[in-house]
């Protein structure tokens, strides 16, 4: 209704036909264990759907899935064997990295970057610890160059090196610009004896100097060599990067739009999510230069309704199977462009109300709780958005339908705290947040963690439609 557009589409970025997830929050030793890393997941997801790569085209090996066996397994088996050379691959990890010593002596520092996986074990027992179940450099390489296809695109999330860490202890970074994070971690596995290394890339780079023929891919990895990225309990702020930078793209239709320009993006995010400039870190890519530069293509499909407007439908749909919030417009199911706008929810019994607007240009927009009205704790009766007294009102911007949710729960579930407020300045969005990924996993499971019962959760829908004004 406020943020809506004249046509639906979804968009293409490459035409890939296979994506592989990997995430490890959860480890088989929980003292390795990282916040956020299955919203993750559920980001990257979003970002291969809109390169083109649909469900059953994307596989998911989440935690207890992720041992270093069956990663390896995966590529083997099903983008070795099974990709063909015209084929778009996308590979994801999102987790810890750390660094192991050099077996085969390629390393001038004596030390190779791994990527710890859920069986990762570290024996000390010995004067050189013995790391186990990771995933190194040399062999990630490996795997890569023997895929068929000539299109693999490589993003990584994990530190790359930890000459300056100390410790894995979860500690909060008071010069995030954002206060909604509650948990941030460094995505680094330090343990006692590991070499001292110089500090190295886990981006997978091995080309020999005169190399005849250039690599199948080009990665794009969270930070330089010394630096540190960070996993929030709201998702990994590289990540986050990527799914916020790409939205972006699609929205503003960049046809040109290269991994250059994406590790450009990126890098502006994370500036703006983090303050300190010391704690900051620059995605670094690597790979075919080639690839790196290539327009990705963005290609507008018009598509009813977008991917986000059915999740929150669904959403919805789910909720209202335990109860429904009657909720109507005034004036009706049409709205001119330009007037002012009210709705009107009937609340069946006291609880807390988070009210979800998205508009045909696919952007969820939580238009309650916001920044006029912090406090979503509401009542059984009559309720208003605007209220009658209020100070401020909502006006029809977007030509277009829009579908409108209010969601009950008897959990404290506050969607505008874990909002994403990143597109405001740009998009002029002011007060209102737009839905993250944090938020649709607390729709989805809710939870009360304080009192230990089962949460109710209603929800009411609205579709209404703007239309231009009649002209005689």
């Amino acid at each position: 209704m406020l943020l809506s557009a004249a046509t639906l589409f979804s968009t293409s970025l490459v035409q890939a036909d296979r994506a592989l997830l990997v995430g490890v929050g959860e480890h088989a030793n929980p003292n390795y264990n990282l916040s956020g890393i299955d919203l993750d997941i559920e980001m990257m997801r979003g970002v291969v759907q809109l390169m083109g790569i649909d469900e059953q085209h994307t596989k998911v090996l989440l935690n207890k899935q992720a041992t270093l066996s069956k990663v390896v397994q995966t590529i083997e088996q099903w983008l070795i064997k099974e990709a063909k050379p015209d084929e778009h691959v996308v590979i994801y990890f999102s987790g810890h990295g750390t660094q192991v010593p050099d077996k085969d002596q390629d390393e001038a520092d004596g030390a190779d970057e791994a990527l710890v996986m859920y069986d990762t074990q570290i024996d000390q027992r010995f004067a050189e610890p013995k790391v186990t179940g990771a995933l190194e450099d040399d062999v990630l390489h490996d795997l890569l160059i023997r895929i068929p296809s000539n299109h693999v695109y490589v993003f990584i999330d994990a530190c790359h090196s930890g000459t300056s860490t100390k410790n894995l202890s979860v500690k909060p970074v008071r010069e995030l610009s954002s206060d909604t994070f509650t948990q941030v971690q460094e995505k680094y596995l330090y343990y006692k004896g590991m070499p001292k290394a110089a500090g190295g890339s886990m981006t997978p780079s091995y080309a020999p100097e005169k190399q005849d023929t250039p690599f199948n891919y080009v990665a794009l990895a969270a930070s330089q060599d010394h630096e540190k990225s960070i996993a929030t309990d709201q998702g990994s702020i590289f990540t986050q990067a990527i799914h916020h930078s790409i939205k972006a793209a699609i929205q503003n239709k960049e046809d040109k739009f290269t991994f250059h320009a994406l590790r450009d993006q990126t890098e502006n995010y994370i500036k703006t999510h983090i303050k300190d400039r010391y704690q900051q870190f620059h995605p670094q890519l690597d790979g075919n230069p080639q690839l790196a530069t290539r327009p990705l293509g963005i290609t507008l499909v018009t598509t009813d309704p977008g991917s986000m407007w059915q999740t929150v439908a669904q959403l919805a749909d789910l909720a209202q199977q335990q109860g429904n919030i009657p909720m109507q417009a005034r004036g009706g199911n049409q709205v001119t462009y330009n007037d002012w706008l009210r709705i009107q929810f009937d609340i069946p019994w006291d609880g807390y109300l988070n009210i979800v607007d998205i508009g045909e240009d696919d952007q969820p927009t939580i238009l309650f709780p916001n920044q006029f009205q912090l406090d979503n704790k509401v009542s059984q009766g009559r309720f208003y958005l605007p209220a009658i007294d209020a100070g401020w009102r909502l006006r029809a911007q977007k030509l277009g339908r829009s579908l409108t949710v209010a969601f009950l729960s008897s959990s404290p579930i506050n969607l505008h705290q874990s909002g994403d407020f990143s597109l405001n300045e740009k998009e002029g969005f002011g007060p209102f947040a737009q839905l993250s990924q944090l938020g649709i996993q607390q729709i989805k499971s809710p939870s009360d963690d304080v009192k230990k019962l089962p949460v109710k959760m209603y929800a009411g829908q609205l579709i209404t439609e703007v239309v231009k004004p009649q002209t005689f």
